[in-house]
């Protein structure tokens, strides 16, 4: 059976369970204030992030033109060579009147 308790003990319980509630409810807001200062946060890091790859993206294009130019130099010799040999040969067989 069911015992009986004074109000003064069910107030005091109460009271107490009140306390704990309230203790719940003011941590749960200081989350919901936490979690929205972490989702900005998140949100900047983003933007910040994309721009950053944005750059990256933009300084590869910059290294491969820059890798290519020492192949287009040695390419620009080289015809320049070939064709200082070829007017040499021409050059040689006029002169000798072939």
């Amino acid at each position: 059976m069911a015992e009986a308790v004074s109000q003064e003990v069910c107030n005091i319980q109460h009271k107490g369970v009140d306390k704990n509630f309230q203790k719940i409810e003011d941590d749960y807001r200081g989350l919901d204030g936490d979690v929205g200062t972490l989702t900005k946060l998140c949100e900047r890091q983003t933007v910040i992030l994309e721009g950053v790859l944005k750059l990256m993206d933009k300084h590869d294009a910059e290294i491969d033109e820059l890798k290519s130019r020492p192949g287009r130099r040695w390419d620009a010799a080289i015809n320049t060579l070939i064709s200082v040999a070829i007017g040499a040969t021409f050059g040689f067989f006029i002169r000798k009147g072939i």
